[in-house]
């Protein structure tokens, strides 16, 4: 699924999308915010990972324009706006599309057809095999799924615990969530993902693993819920 955050101060606009979003496979509609400053406390305080931001220009306080020159690292970024005269300044900025306001559903899909080719969705790990390989200490490990705990990001490398050891590895959480089998493993935080197995306790805002308190993010609980439900 590809994250979907729409940012627009009016009310008939924002309806028009999430109505788009909910038809379109693929697109999970994550958040609305009506202003930029909401925007960006919801995406740095909630930590929100967004794949696609549907960006007004012309907005109270702060513009679009403005909005995604602020972002040190913007997701694939739609505008969606009235006024043509900022086509040209959007593609400045790396705009994957413009779509000028009324638009109709074949246009926006026009939309996320150029997002799919530029970030296709990960195809994630199937149970055709129980482990996965790590380069770790200049050597590759195997490890399998049944043994991992959690694996946390730390910057460039991810730290992934298991039962009985811990390696560090040079990889992304995108790229290792896609080599792990969904029924097993979620992410629960920005810089999370656990094994549902794992996990010993299970609170508002936290899972348990190994006596290790790991936080579960607002913008992930639901998808934990629903994984545990399963």
């Amino acid at each position: 699924m590809l994250n979907c955050l729409i940012v627009d101060d009016e009310p008939l606009a924002r309806q028009v999308l999430e109505s788009y979003i909910s038809r379109t496979p693929l697109l999970l509609l994550t958040a609305i915010c009506n202003n930029a400053v909401d925007a960006y406390r919801t995406l740095q305080e909630q930590e929100l990972m967004v794949d696609i931001l549907f960006l007004d220009i012309k907005m109270p306080r702060i513009d679009g324009i403005r909005f995604l020159r602020s972002l040190k690292q913007p997701p694939a970024v739609i505008f969606t706006t009235a006024f043509s005269e900022y086509a040209a300044e959007s593609y400045d900025l790396n705009a994957v599309d413009y779509l000028l306001k009324p638009f109709s559903y074949e246009r926006f899909y026009r939309s996320i057809e150029k997002v799919l080719k530029i970030n296709p969705p990960v195809k994630r790990a199937d149970n055709a095999t129980n482990y996965l390989f790590i380069k770790a200490d200049n050597n590759l490990i195997k490890i399998f799924h049944q043994d991992i705990l959690y694996i946390q990001a730390r910057k460039d490398y991810l730290k992934l615990v298991t039962k009985n050891n811990s390696f560090l590895t040079h990889m992304t959480m995108k790229y290792i969530g896609s080599l792990l089998p969904e029924k097993q493993f979620v992410r629960v935080h920005r810089s999370y993902i656990i094994s549902l197995a794992a996990i010993n306790i299970k609170g508002k805002n936290f899972v348990d693993i190994d006596n290790v308190k790991i936080p579960v993010s607002d913008s992930y609980r639901n998808p934990l819920e629903k994984a545990l439900q399963k």
